[in-house]
């Protein structure tokens, strides 16, 4: 069945008469080379997070989580007990480069006493954009003073309580499981709040969270990753998102809301490169440029080939039998561009180009017979989107279906 297109807000068709101006102005090549460093403008823009807190915290695992790193990925944090961290330390995940995290040293160590603290290691509060200020027991006087100094500079800071599965664990109080989680967490986030609150640093308790590193679906991950995205500054907040792996509900459509805006340019790089039709379907040359963003789809929505691996292993299940299960074509489409032109001509059907037309192409205006494959290559785009979507949310439904199955048995 044909994808059916709504009406787009008005930023969209705003977008693209920018572009068509441009295409007037500088000819179809120029023209190119300047959408696509458009495109991938979130590659040339970095995201500093500084982590700070005492060994044992939880810092490494909290970095290896946001970052998406495993065992297996170059540049994983180190976890352990010790003092792991002797200076400032960088983290990226190799693949989205853009987001940093950088691993403060404890503060209040014969190293690095507080005072002096930042002279020593030698780096400005200035450079970061956000600070997550991590314990795993008691709330500390350190924690404290470096909350005061990151709010004396006017940065965004957060409070991140990691173990907190431990600490429910360890209550002995009687009486249902759910129960007494919701009170010792009332209870850890109430230890932290309150000498935060008596010195002013914060006015109410939506700054803190209580996650388990380990697991990402439980708990306050999802909140945090939420309230960072949404605080993010407005240039950088694209290059958040699309760093950010697609294992929660909220960065999953956080992206696919990015995804669809960048749609209409992709469309227009891919037709503004040839108008020769290939039978049946109208992409020629287009075919390698869509080809290449439907595997960023994949890439992005976790369910390119290291993200199924990383799927089939969490969800115990042969990658093959994954795929059949969940009826996965994306797989397919995209082995290759050859590939991609041949599923077009048969699921790009005509009787949605029409609506395309009249929502898009008067926008256009006097570039119609330039970019006449517009419609087509925004159609596929279109449909492989939305087939990436669909394969993303059923296997991350079935990842938080698993998640609870094991709570359930525990």
């Amino acid at each position: 069945m044909a994808a059916q297109f709504e009406a787009q807000p008005d930023y969209i068709h705003q977008d693209i008469k920018e572009c068509v101006d441009v295409l007037k102005v500088m000819g179809v090549t120029k023209f190119s080379k300047h959408l696509q460093r458009e495109l991938d403008m979130w590659k040339h823009t970095d995201l500093n997070i500084a982590v700070v807190g005492n060994s044992g915290a939880g810092k490494s695992s909290l970095i290896n989580a946001i970052l998406d790193l495993e065992t297996d990925d170059d540049g994983m944090a180190k976890v352990g007990v010790v003092e792991t961290t002797k200076t400032v330390t960088t983290y990226r995940n190799n693949n989205r480069p853009n987001l940093a995290l950088h691993d403060f040293p404890g503060v209040g160590t014969p190293n690095y006493p507080q005072k002096g603290y930042f002279d020593k290691i030698g780096h400005k509060l200035s450079e970061y954009d956000f600070f997550l200020i991590v314990s795993s027991d008691r709330f500390t006087e350190y924690d404290l003073w470096f909350a005061k100094q990151i709010k004396r500079d006017e940065k965004h800071f957060y409070f991140v309580r990691t173990h907190i599965d431990l600490s429910i664990y360890k209550d002995k109080r009687p009486g249902p499981k759910k129960l007494k989680a919701k009170k010792v967490m009332e209870e850890v986030k109430k230890s932290i709040y309150e000498p935060l609150k008596k010195e002013g640093v914060i006015d109410d308790d939506c700054h803190i969270f209580l996650i388990n590193n380990d697991a990402k679906l439980e708990f306050d991950f999802e909140r945090l990753l939420q309230t960072l995205i949404k605080d993010s500054p407005v240039l950088k907040r694209q290059t958040m998102i699309l760093s950010l792996a697609a294992d929660v509900d909220e960065t999953i459509n956080e992206k696919v809301k990015i995804l669809k805006g960048r749609m209409y340019k992709v469309a227009l790089l891919a037709s503004s490169g040839s108008a020769v039709p290939v039978p049946g379907v109208g992409l020629a040359a287009e075919a390698a440029v869509l080809y290449k963003e439907g595997c960023f789809y994949r890439e992005q929505l976790g369910i390119d080939d290291k993200g199924l691996r990383r799927l089939s292993n969490h969800l115990n299940i042969e990658i093959e039998q994954l795929m059949k299960n969940f009826h996965l074509e994306s797989h397919l489409v995209l082995i290759s561009a050859k590939e991609l032109i041949k599923w077009a001509s048969v699921h790009v059907v005509s009787e949605a180009l029409e609506d395309i037309s009249k929502l898009i192409l008067p926008v256009l205006g006097s570039l119609i017979s330039a970019v006449a494959s517009f419609p087509l290559c925004l159609n596929t785009l279109n449909k492989l989107l939305t087939m990436c979507e669909t394969e993303a949310r059923q296997l991350h439904n079935e990842v938080a279906r698993s998640v609870l199955n094991d709570d359930i048995r525990q």
